[in-house]
Formats: C-alpha cells, sequence, structure tokens
C-alpha cells in the first residue's frame, strides 16, 4: 500500500526526484587573476584655456583691432593666429549674439579628447650642476701662468719655433723671415741675430752645453752661441763649446753611393759631417758644424744627456731619412727606420727621460722602439687623424700627442695601448702640446685658433689613482695670420712661466 501511494503521488507529480548531479567545472584561469595587470589609471583630460580680457563683451579699447589689425588677422592662416576670434565691444550681455562656431569648436574639443592620446610624463628633478665631474678650484692650483710678463718683438714673418736654454738665461725663435734671433728671457733684449738665406723651421738648444742645433738651407747647424758660460752648479768647469764643435777628420761620411749603415741607409745617401767653411757668413755667425738634410727639417729634439739630436723631415723623398738621430761626439748619424709599416710619414718623435726608449709619432700612432736592443715595445693607438706633435711626462709613465684634428690624447704606459683620455678645447688643429721639464704639473696645448690652454696635468705615485686633469687658464693675445696661430710653445726648465711663438710674428713670456 505505501508502494501504491508513492507511485500515485510520483504520477501526480507531488514527489520529484533528485535532480542528476551537476558536472564539475574547474575555472582555468583562477590562478592567473592575481597576475593580470590593472589597466593604466585614466588621466584627466587638459583642461582648456580660461578666457581673458580679448573674450570680454565688453573689452578694453586695446584690446580691439584696427582696421590693419583686422585685415592682417584675416589674411593669416588659422592655425597660425593668436586668437580665434575677432574682439567686439557691446554694451551689455543682452546685445551679444549667439556664437556661431559653438557647435563646431565643442565637436573639435570631443575629437581632441577622444582621439588624440594622453600620456603621463615623469619629470626627473636633477640638478644640472650635480652631473658636471667635481673639479677642485683653479685657485688652489697654483701657481700657472695667467698673463704676458715680457714681450719680444723683432721678427717680421712667422715664428716657427722656440726653445729655452737650459739654465733659462737665453730664449731662441726661428722665424720664416730667415733669420734666428736668440733674446734675454728676463728683459726681453736681444742678444743676437742671425742671418740665412732660407726660412729657420726649427731650434733647439743643447739640454748640457750652451750651444743650438738649427734647421736652415735645407741644412742642420750646430752653432756656437758665443755667450756668456756659467758655471756648472756642482762647481766643474764647464766644457769649451768650439771644443765640442770641431770637426774631426777620421769621421769624413763614406762617398755618395756608398752604404753607411746596414739596409737603413741602400736607398739614400750617406748623412755627411761637415765643417763649416771659414770664410763663409754662417761661420761668421757661430755654424761650426753642418749636416745636409733631404728636405726641410721641421723638428730638433735633444737627448736630456746633451749628446745625441733628432732631426724629423717629414717631406723627405726617402722614408729613411724622415727621422734621423746625430751623434755629436762621435759625429756620425743613425738612421733608425729603413721603411715605416703604412707608409706613414713621421711627425714628431722624443727621447724618454728616463730609459733608452725613442718615441716616434706618425701620422695615426706613437711608436716606442729600445734603442739598445733595436726592437719596438709598443705602439699607441691614437684615433686621431693627424698627430702633429708628442711630449713626454718627467716620470716616464705618461705620453700626450697634439693633432690637427684639434685633439689632445693621453696614454699611460702601464695600462692598454688605448688612449686614457682624450681632450678637446680648441676649435682648430692643436700645433704643440708639452709637458713642464721641471716639478710643476702643468701641460700646455697651443692651438691655430690663437689661445693656448693651460692644464693642471698631476701625476701621483700611486698607480691605483688616476691622474688629475683639470683646465685652469686659457691664454689669449696672439693674432690669428693667414690661417695659422701659436706655432710653438715651451716651458721655462725651472719656473711655471710658459714661452709662446705666433704666426703673427711675437714670442711671448707668460708668468
Amino acid at each position: 500500500m505505501k508502494v501504491k501511494r508513492l507511485v500515485s503521488l510520483l504520477r501526480q507529480g507531488k514527489i520529484r526526484p533528485p535532480p542528476p548531479p551537476a558536472p564539475e567545472v574547474w575555472d582555468l584561469w583562477a590562478d592567473e587573476a592575481q597576475l593580470r595587470r590593472k589597466a593604466p589609471t585614466a588621466l584627466p583630460a587638459p583642461k582648456m584655456a580660461l578666457p581673458g580680457h580679448a573674450e570680454s563683451y565688453n573689452p578694453p579699447s586695446e584690446y580691439l583691432f584696427t582696421e590693419e589689425e583686422k585685415k592682417e588677422w584675416e589674411e593669416t592662416f588659422e592655425e597660425d593666429r593668436t586668437l580665434n576670434h575677432l574682439p567686439q565691444k557691446f554694451e551689455s550681455l543682452r546685445h551679444v549674439p549667439g556664437y556661431k562656431d559653438f557647435t563646431l569648436e565643442r565637436f573639435k574639443r570631443c575629437l581632441d579628447l577622444y582621439l588624440v592620446p594622453r600620456a603621463l610624463k615623469q619629470r626627473m628633478n636633477v640638478d644640472p650642476e650635480s652631473l658636471l665631474p667635481k673639479l677642485p678650484n683653479p685657485k688652489d692650483l697654483r701657481p700657472f701662468p695667467t698673463h704676458i710678463a715680457v714681450s719680444y718683438e723683432g721678427h717680421e714673418g712667422m715664428i716657427r719655433s722656440v726653445a729655452v736654454e737650459a739654465t733659462g738665461r737665453y730664449l731662441a725663435t726661428a722665424s720664416s723671415d730667415e733669420t734666428l734671433r736668440i733674446w734675454e728671457v728676463a728683459t726681453g733684449r736681444p742678444v743676437r741675430s742671425i742671418k740665412f738665406s732660407s726660412a729657420v723651421t726649427a731650434v733647439a738648444w743643447n739640454p748640457q752645453h750652451l750651444m743650438l742645433s738649427v734647421s736652415a738651407e735645407e741644412n742642420v747647424f750646430f752653432l756656437d752661441p758665443q755667450l756668456e758660460i756659467q758655471a756648472a752648479p756642482d762647481g766643474e768647469a764647464p766644457v769649451a763649446v768650439s771644443s765640442l764643435l770641431e770637426f774631426k777628420e777620421a769621421n769624413v761620411a763614406k762617398p755618395e753611393g756608398e752604404e753607411v749603415e746596414e739596409p737603413t741607409a741602400a736607398k739614400a745617401k750617406a748623412v755627411h759631417w761637415r765643417a763649416v767653411q771659414p770664410d763663409s757668413p754662417q761661420h761668421a755667425a757661430g755654424c761650426r758644424l753642418s749636416i745636409a738634410t733631404d728636405g726641410d727639417v721641421q723638428l730638433l729634439v735633444w737627448h736630456h744627456k746633451g749628446n745625441y739630436c733628432a732631426a724629423v723631415s717629414p717631406k723627405a723623398r726617402a722614408t729613411s731619412n724622415q727621422c734621423i738621430i746625430h751623434a755629436l761626439n762621435q759625429q756620425k748619424s743613425m738612421r733608425p727606420f729603413a721603411r715605416l709599416r703604412g707608409g706613414q710619414q713621421v711627425q714628431s718623435c722624443a727621447f724618454h727621460p728616463s730609459k733608452p726608449h725613442f718615441l716616434v709619432a706618425t701620422m695615426r700612432s706613437v711608436r716606442i722602439y729600445d734603442l739598445q736592443k733595436q726592437a719596438q715595445v709598443k705602439q699607441l693607438i691614437s684615433g686621431a687623424k693627424w698627430i702633429s706633435s708628442v711630449t713626454v711626462h718627467p716620470t716616464g709613465d705618461h705620453v700626450v700627442v697634439g693633432s690637427y684634428d684639434r685633439r689632445v690624447v693621453w696614454w699611460d704606459l702601464d695600462f692598454a695601448s688605448k688612449p686614457y683620455k682624450t681632450l678637446q678645447y680648441h676649435d682648430k688643429a692643436v700645433r704643440c702640446a708639452t709637458f713642464h721639464p721641471g716639478k710643476f704639473p702643468l701641460l700646455a696645448a697651443c692651438s691655430d685658433d690663437a689661445t693656448v690652454s693651460i692644464l693642471h696635468a698631476k701625476v701621483f705615485s700611486d698607480l691605483m689613482q688616476s691622474p688629475m686633469i683639470v683646465p685652469v687658464k686659457r691664454l689669449r693675445d696672439h693674432m690669428v695670420n693667414q690661417g695659422f696661430g701659436v706655432l710653438s710653445c715651451a716651458w721655462h726648465p725651472h719656473q711655471p712661466w710658459l714661452f709662446t711663438a705666433g704666426a703673427d710674428g711675437r714670442a711671448y713670456l707668460w708668468a
């Protein structure tokens, strides 16, 4: 009976069977819901500019256009107009008519709001001075030259080279007016003037003896200036210059066509040392020895011991004659290079202050040679297009070159062959860069823009500390002549004084 009763209830629909179990469903993205990025925050629309006096219905009279201003406003393109309407004057607000461009301006405003993207730019509040390196005050780095103390005037042409005597008493200048002049440093008094038959291109004082090497007339002359000789600092009697410049018959060079040296002289004539004839004007001027050169010598450099003098002739016809080392005591000459790799010309050279090393600067690199081993030690890559000069720091660990593409390149020889610093302070070619030979940490660079840069270049004995290079002064008093400025500069051996020679025919002592 119970079963019949349940069946009847089921048929009547009063009892419903339980629903089937729901299928199990998993949310595939449930774990990644936390990783979803939030939508970018809505940026508020930029507000329109507030109306000014020109938008007033009763503006001041100075805001109303005249007929000329109205005509100019109508002829101006719409995007170039400062005002998008003509200012008008009404007596009251009820006289103001409807603005005909209201609907168009609202439509353009809506287009700007939803078509033009907006981005929030974060501005960095950075003090510009904090980005610059912290350099010491130049006043704390004194002494360095700042003004002209003595002017040496008398040359009529460009002064090509300037050299200071080892004691600092005399100054020699070589000029294109075919004269070599010797001056007294302290007073600017001209001591001697020596005339040649062609431009004097280079001059250098012997560091041990009171004598000069001069380049003129395609010759290198060794000259006795016949000046007052001071006693040596250690009390020894000075060696007479005349005895050093006596011609030695035993060292007569071989006739032309024979080789003086091995392969280096195969394609060049022998170097001949000759005594200047007593009846010649050069002998009367003090020239005692002469060496015929292959072209004009542009640079003369003495070894610190005073026996060797290097001569550089970039335009020599024979490659081996571009750089020749002359030994004064033996009266012999050596050609270190038969040829150079890449066919580059020798531009400058320098002797190492303490090691038997010889630095040769070609157009794009500097090569260091060991003269005893006769082998190349190192090659320094400059990155410059045309090197003009090379100088070595008194410690011997740093080399600096100037270049015609306005750069001053600094190397630390204890590190790689690539430059440690590349400095650029001039607008035109850098003609000469030179370190102070004494105790003062100074570096000078002269340029064709008629200025000279003075840098405080302090080198520390601690190898972990980098050199401190600070520009301290720009010297400006020379004039540009035919595109040339300051052609040469040299430091006083004991004082922080600089001698400069310019294309304007003037030489200055800066103190």
